[in-house]
């Protein structure tokens, strides 16, 4: 015991490096993401934890925890992809890195052939087209384009469009209320929890344009 202890002396006198964290864990909790790991420096360092989105670089350390810590929760935004790694510090004495961990807070893309006719099996107004590569509406009034029986009550969704020309716009929705309307052109996320099962896009006032990309993915997080 007598050994251990001067070890861990040693560490925060900056005299013998800090051993790596182990054990690190990334578990999806409402709303984000929690983290988890041993500390091996017998409580005296810190632990920084770095992160980044998808394809996205770290920069800085997102979290700098206290000593004697080896848990974190965080809000996030679900991305397709949670990146983490972390490592210990006592001053400036630092381990080296944890290997890298990822966590998937997206589902694989959802939405179908949506750049056709036929994929709105429910409704298609006169006002629109479509050319396999995009959707076109040229409206004087309020008409919209519906699939049946496609979202999953209760879940969340993260849902992109974009869309060029003028107007105001309705992306994808369920139900009207508390739905987004977005001014064209530009592109647009929301996120979506139903309490119907059609797929719905709309134009609200006069949207003459095209969607020219559409992406909807369930959100994992509890």
């Amino acid at each position: 015991m007598g050994k251990t202890y001067s070890a861990y002396s040693n560490i925060a006198s900056g005299t013998t490096p800090i051993p790596v964290p182990t054990g690190l864990t990334l578990t999806l909790i409402s709303g984000g993401v929690k983290y988890d790991w041993t500390d091996n420096s017998g409580g005296v360092a810190e632990t920084e934890i770095w992160c980044r989105n998808d394809s996205d670089a770290y920069t800085t350390a997102t979290y700098t925890i206290n000593a004697g810590i080896v848990t974190k929760s965080e809000t996030a935004l679900a991305v397709d992809l949670r990146y983490c790694k972390i490592r210990s510090k006592h001053g400036t004495n630092y381990s080296a890195f944890t290997a890298e961990s990822s966590i998937a807070m997206l589902s694989a893309e959802l939405i179908g052939a949506w750049a056709t006719a036929a994929y709105w099996n429910t409704e298609f107004a006169a006002a629109w087209s479509a050319d396999n590569t995009k959707l076109s509406c040229n409206d004087a009034s309020t008409s919209r384009i519906r699939r049946a029986t496609w979202w999953t009550s209760g879940s969340t969704y993260r849902t992109i469009v974009t869309i060029t020309g003028t107007g105001v716009f309705r992306p994808p929705y369920a139900n009207i209320a508390n739905q987004a309307t977005v001014t064209a052109p530009g592109t647009f996320t929301n996120y979506v929890i139903p309490n119907a099962v059609t797929l719905c896009m709309q134009s609200v006032t006069t949207f003459v344009g095209d969607v020219t990309a559409v992406s909807i993915k369930k959100v994992l997080m509890p």
